[in-house]
């Protein structure tokens, strides 16, 4: 009984740090660099993406170049325990190997829309619209700002409380200028 109870443990324990690991570094996915970041970020969808999002979760994905220098970058849409789940991965070579790197993954997100350089993700957490904006360096997604209407009514800017006019000319007046990531997106097969 006692080395089933540390086999299981030990099982568990393996599992849990290769799903931990497998999401938070830069994945190799070829002996030799890809010609072009789309032809990497289609190997590693189907080493990773497709089988757990497309068949069950209604996976999407787009490429969009957000710092408009260097690799485009690879957008991923799927829904999980009914919530939108977003992703964005950025690509490099690195030692002669593709290099796919998670930028960051948002859930409970409403929307992922882009303008210029900026990422404006807009999510619910519990009865408070949050809306941030980021900026890309190098291996990060940068965070901005970030704007909160709680159910109140009450809004802030990066945790200060701010007017109600401030917040509607800053994220409401501004929503349609930007265009939406996932509109002409890819179903994952």
């Amino acid at each position: 009984m006692k080395i089933f109870r540390k086999v299981a443990i030990s099982l568990a324990a393996l599992m849990m740090v290769l799903g931990v690991s497998a999401g938070f570094q830069a994945t190799e996915v070829a002996a030799a660099p890809s010609k072009t970041p789309q032809a990497a970020y289609k190997t590693y969808m189907t080493r990773y993406i497709y089988d757990r999002l497309a068949r069950e979760n209604n996976g999407k994905y787009n490429y969009l170049n957000l710092d408009k220098k260097g690799a485009t970058e690879l957008f991923v849409k799927y829904t999980e325990n009914g919530k939108s789940v977003y992703k964005v991965y950025t690509y490099r070579v690195k030692d002669k190997k593709d290099k796919i790197t998670l930028l960051g993954t948002f859930k409970n997100a409403n929307s992922m829309s882009v303008k210029g350089t900026t990422l404006r993700v807009s999510r619910k957490v519990g009865t408070t619209t949050v809306t941030t904006y980021y900026k890309k360096s190098a291996l990060k997604l940068l965070k901005q700002n970030e704007y909160e209407k709680r159910a109140n009514g009450a809004c802030y800017k990066n945790g200060k409380r701010i007017s109600v006019k401030l917040y509607n000319e800053k994220v409401v007046a501004e929503e349609d200028e930007y265009a939406n990531v996932f509109a002409g997106a890819k179903k994952v097969r």
